[in-house]
C-alpha cells in the first residue's frame, strides 16, 4: 500500500529546495540580476537590447532603438549607413549532466535567430556572477546558418560556459563588444 505524503512535509521540501537552490543559483552581479529581475523571458530580452543600445553608444556610436516596429532590434549608424543589429539574450541554463566534483556545466540557448533580416548579431551572455556581450557579422551569420538547429520561428544555438561554440575549430567567430570589433562585424 502506498503512503500518502503529508501536505507539511512537501512544503517543507519545497521551502528547503528554495532555500538551497538560491545558495547556489544566487545572481552576484548587479547587472544580470536586473536582466533577470525585467520578468519574462520578452522582457529579458528587452532589458539586453537596452544593454546593448547604452553599450554601442558608450563605445561612440549612433544607435536607434527599434521597439518591435522592424524586422531587427537596433539600427547602429557606421560612417554614413545605418546597418541592422539583432540582439539576442540568454540566461545561464544548468546543463542535466553532473561533474565529478558535482557542479553543472552551464549553457546559453539563443534562439528565433533569422540571419537574413540583420547586418550584425549581438549575443548577451546572462551569468550568475557576469553579464557578457558578443558581436558577430556576416562570418556570426553564416556560423548559425550552418551549425544552429532549425525550429518553426528560425534558428537556435547554444554556447557552453566559455562562450565559444565547439565548432569554431579554433577561429573566433563571436568576437568581444569594443568600437574595432564592431566596425570588423559591419564591414
Amino acid at each position: 500500500m502506498a503512503t500518502k505524503v503529508k501536505a507539511e512535509v512537501c512544503n517543507r521540501a519545497v521551502a528547503r529546495y528554495k532555500n538551497d537552490k538560491i545558495k547556489t543559483q544566487a545572481y552576484t552581479d548587479e547587472a544580470s540580476r536586473q536582466i533577470v529581475e525585467a520578468g519574462d523571458s520578452k522582457a529579458i530580452g528587452r532589458m539586453g537590447e537596452y544593454v546593448v543600445m547604452e553599450q554601442l553608444e558608450d563605445l561612440g556610436f549612433k544607435v536607434k532603438l527599434l521597439s518591435g516596429v522592424d524586422s531587427c532590434d537596433l539600427k547602429v549608424k557606421i560612417g554614413q549607413s545605418w546597418k541592422r543589429v539583432e540582439v539576442k539574450t540568454s540566461t545561464v541554463g544548468l546543463n542535466t549532466t553532473a561533474r565529478a566534483d558535482g557542479t553543472r556545466s552551464k549553457k546559453y540557448a539563443f534562439n528565433a535567430i533569422k540571419t537574413e533580416l540583420f547586418d550584425m548579431i549581438v549575443f548577451v551572455f546572462v551569468d550568475y556572477d557576469k553579464t557578457v556581450i558578443k558581436v558577430g557579422g556576416a562570418e556570426a551569420k553564416k556560423f548559425v546558418d550552418l551549425w544552429g538547429s532549425n525550429a518553426i520561428n528560425g534558428k537556435i544555438i547554444v554556447f557552453p560556459e566559455n562562450y565559444r561554440h565547439c565548432k569554431e575549430f579554433g577561429r573566433e567567430i563571436m568576437l568581444d563588444i569594443n568600437k574595432k570589433n564592431v566596425r570588423l562585424s559591419l564591414k
